[in-house]
């Protein structure tokens, strides 16, 4: 772990995984029936292509909600009306009429206070909500990752739902890496036919990401594009080594022998700590 373990830093985009891992607490909690239920269900005022949207999309980032001509499931973009739409869901999943309305205790109730997880907090924005954590409370959640959604022999997420965030979802959907809405992601097609995305993670399935790394590593990020070095908050995780790295204000400098991109410019860490790993996640027998 780096940074400050009682400091409270707002992670910008690492919320968007938290999100999407209240959804697998909401599946097994029985509140939603699977991740191809419609959204209109929680959110009436979807309309047109739109009220075609699933769970499934919103956490893969393909309901084309920029493109409202499009039909969800045919293109992958970085959207802030993904995470929007996500954390209304959410809170009218939890009995909530917006997530403007002590959002709070959705995060409590799905898996937070099942983690033990204490030193963070939520505040409001256009785009959903917003997490400020600790430090160490995305190590809990990264330990929660890597034991399949288990805490202390206590399933908070659906089974298996963890390790289908930490695979690539996005196979066959074409890439539009240049979305305006919450900025372009610096990757290209040229390097990425499709996006490395899971459900609001960046994952390194298919070896492009990190190549001298195992596939099984995934990570979330929050950070800006557009600078050879920027300040970011990266949390990163391996199933298959039980490896967690919780990374809070770092500077991470772009390597000139990667491509460009928010997920890839961690490249020379996880690849430096992929070359030392030894043995099997502790956590799974």
């Amino acid at each position: 772990m780096n940074g400050s373990f009682t400091d409270r830093t707002m992670v910008r985009s690492v919320r968007k995984t938290f999100h999407a891992a209240t959804v697998g607490a909401a599946l097994h909690q029985g509140r939603i029936a699977s991740l191809d239920e419609p959204l209109r269900r929680w959110i009436p005022e979807l309309s047109g292509n739109n009220a075609e949207a699933t769970w499934r999309h919103v956490l893969t980032q393909t309901t084309a909600f920029d493109e409202p001509q499009l039909k969800p499931g045919t293109l992958w973009a970085y959207s802030d009306a993904n995470a929007h739409a996500l954390c209304l869901a959410l809170a009218r999943v939890w009995g909530l009429a917006d997530y403007r309305q002590d959002y709070e205790r959705v995060l409590q109730k799905s898996f937070m206070n099942g983690m033990g997880a204490t030193g963070w907090s939520t505040s409001i924005g256009a785009d959903g909500v917003a997490l400020s954590l600790d430090l160490e409370d995305p190590g809990r959640f990264g330990l929660l990752m890597i034991n399949d959604g288990v805490w202390r022999d206590r399933r908070l997420l659906a089974e298996g739902f963890a390790a289908a965030m930490a695979t690539k979802q996005t196979y066959g959907v074409i890439p539009n890496f240049d979305n305006a809405n919450d900025g372009p992601t610096e990757l290209r097609v040229d390097d990425f036919a499709e996006s490395p995305y899971g459900y609001m993670t960046w994952t390194n399935t298919d070896a492009d990401l990190w190549p001298a790394a195992a596939p099984t590593w995934a990570t979330a990020l929050g950070t800006g594009p557009g600078r050879p070095e920027v300040t970011g908050d990266y949390l990163a995780w391996d199933s298959e080594s039980g490896i967690v790295l919780a990374i809070v204000s770092a500077r991470i400098r772009q390597t000139p022998e990667t491509p460009r991109g928010w997920p890839v410019r961690l490249r020379p860490v996880i690849e430096a700590v992929q070359a030392h790993v030894r043995g099997p996640n502790p956590l799974v027998e």
